[in-house]
């Protein structure tokens, strides 16, 4: 390589430097809050008036740094990678507990009972009670197991709400 290529080579590397630097200033200003969806490539580009390529190189280093997460398809986002993005049950089960996951579940489940059981119907509330009852005849595991999957189908779909 000869001393004008890595000159050049050195200013292309320092121009990404530089916008990293100027995206990473936008953000810690709040012009681009976190949780917030930067602009589309192209148009980082323009404001920064660098070429694509050298854009992604200050992207690339950012995503490195937790700064921003990037996904094809979704965009550019301030901050690190929510865990629902590609997650799983193997990955939800290394970062909780089933303590964590009971507890949530109490402090959400009442609300929505209470929820469903003002709102019901009084139609509803009779299948409700023949549910219940027949759930409650079942004598084995495997008796219960059969009527609540077959149960579960039989369910009507939820009444469209108005707008």
């Amino acid at each position: 390589m000869s001393v004008g290529e890595r000159r050049l080579s050195k200013n292309a590397t320092e121009l990404s430097r530089s916008a990293g630097k100027t995206l990473a200033d936008w953000i810690a200003s709040s012009r681009y809050p976190i949780h917030s969806r930067l602009p589309p490539e192209r148009e980082l580009a323009s404001m920064l008036g660098l070429s694509r390529g050298k854009l992604r190189e200050a992207l690339r280093q950012l995503e490195s740094e937790g700064v921003i997460w990037r996904h094809v398809g979704i965009g550019t986002y301030v901050g690190s990678r929510p865990a629902s993005i590609h997650s799983s049950q193997e990955a939800l089960s290394t970062s909780t507990t089933l303590a964590e996951i009971l507890e949530a579940r109490l402090s959400v489940e009442p609300i929505v009972a209470r929820f469903a059981a003002v709102r019901a119907q009084p139609g509803e509330v009779v299948m409700i009670g023949r549910y219940f009852a027949s759930g409650a005849a079942s004598d084995s595991w495997a008796d219960w197991e059969n009527w609540a999957s077959s149960s579960i189908a039989l369910l009507p779909r939820p009444r469209e709400t108005e707008s």
